[in-house]
């Protein structure tokens, strides 16, 4: 316990080190010597990763890679005057088989990797609707080498509505009767801020 107490401390204290510099320092030098350890925090480098996490490592390369392909038609669409902002886009993903290189590249089928993702692929790309189609073709462009290949990715400009808090496009406002002015997922947020007593209610009842 003593061990991963001092890993952990000597651990931050680098890092906090360049941020806040005197602290860091003092909290050095109060810490028991180890061999090798340097007299000063600032002579020292950072931690070497432990490897924890390194199972999400190839997941985040999808997605980065992803994101690439995702923002190359984006900037096209706004180039073209379909949308103005991400938010206004709704992407779609058309795909037939299973993409092989995929799994090659990343160690992970690509139904597997949508499914991980699920709703969150829209916040990573920041647009307000991810569509997903299996065995069909929309129209855009498709990637036609490297891990992605085969993979359609089609940007249009949502058909919905504007939500005033979030920004994103959704079918329609006021799923929940209380809040009709707001999307289905700000909803529970602003219902949640006033049962806690974050802020008063409009009517005054806070």
């Amino acid at each position: 316990a003593q061990t991963a107490l001092w890993l952990m401390g000597s651990g931050l204290c680098r890092l906090v080190a360049p941020i806040l510099s005197f602290t860091a320092e003092e909290v050095w030098q109060q810490m028991p010597r180890r061999a090798g350890q340097k007299n000063s925090v600032h002579l020292e480098t950072f931690a070497d990763a432990t490897g924890a996490g390194g199972e999400d490592a190839s997941l985040w390369k999808a997605i980065h890679d992803l994101r690439d392909k995702v923002s190359r038609q984006l900037e096209l669409a706004r180039s073209s005057g379909i949308i103005r902002s991400g938010l206004e886009a709704m992407v779609t993903f058309s795909w037939e088989g299973n993409l092989p290189g995929f799994r090659q590249e990343y160690g992970l089928e690509w139904p597997e990797f949508t499914a991980r993702l699920g709703n969150r692929l829209a916040e990573m790309f920041i647009v307000s609707q991810v569509d997903l189609t299996a065995g069909g073709q929309s129209k855009g462009e498709t990637v036609i080498d490297g891990p992605l290949a085969g993979l359609t990715i089609a940007v249009a400009r949502h058909p919905g509505v504007k939500c005033p808090r979030c920004w994103n496009y959704v079918t329609e406002l006021g799923v929940d009767t209380h809040f009709p002015d707001v999307c289905g997922r700000c909803a529970p947020r602003l219902s949640a801020g006033l049962g806690d007593g974050a802020w008063p209610d409009s009517a005054g009842n806070g």
